[in-house]
């Protein structure tokens, strides 16, 4: 039996597939529906309950963008401020998107990168999905349960206090070292 915060996230997470529906052609939503499930499967309910499910819908679709194509061993980062007219939303917090291989120490180097610049982590979201990727990296499907096969990959998501366009380029460039060197 699920649990009140078990049935609250339940319910924002399908009112964030019905936003999904919405905004993203049949094809992408049903893919995307799969991504949405696994994104979130072991998020734990205090961490979403208070959350918009539009927000919800918006914060995973970002991850699902920047992953559509991605070579294996090359990490993809995103550091932004959103903006609704560019990104279709906005936060008072700068947003920080990371794919990259699933390994040992990544969110702990991660973390201390963010830390040594002086920043300090307001939200973190690590799923580690498995993805299929045909030879292009182009994103294929996300398989069903925990494939033994399947290729994981860590998307991770953070929330920081909001720094200018100079400090975002210099986590962006600090981040691709730090996970060079993971």
């Amino acid at each position: 039996m699920l649990s009140a915060a078990e049935r609250q996230k339940a319910g924002l997470l399908k009112k964030a597939a019905q936003e999904s529906r919405k905004r993203l052609g049949k094809n992408d939503q049903s893919r995307f529906g799969r991504f949405l499930d696994a994104y979130y499967a072991n998020v734990p309910p205090q961490d979403i309950g208070e959350s918009d499910p539009v927000a919800l819908f918006q914060l995973s679709h970002g991850h699902w963008k920047l992953g559509a194509a991605r070579a294996k061993g090359k990490p993809l980062i995103r550091v932004f401020n959103p903006d609704p007219r560019k990104d279709g939303w906005k936060s008072e917090r700068t947003i920080i998107e990371i794919i990259n291989d699933d390994m040992p120490f990544l969110v702990d180097s991660i973390a201390a990168t963010i830390a040594a610049l002086g920043l300090s982590i307001d939200r973190l979201v690590h799923p580690v999905i498995p993805v299929e990727r045909d030879s292009k990296g182009k994103l294929e499907a996300i398989p069903d349960g925990d494939p033994d096969d399947a290729f994981w990959e860590s998307m991770i998501y953070i929330e920081a206090a909001r720094v200018d366009a100079k400090t975002r380029r210099q986590l962006q460039e600090t981040l691709k070292t730090t996970l060079g060197d993971v």
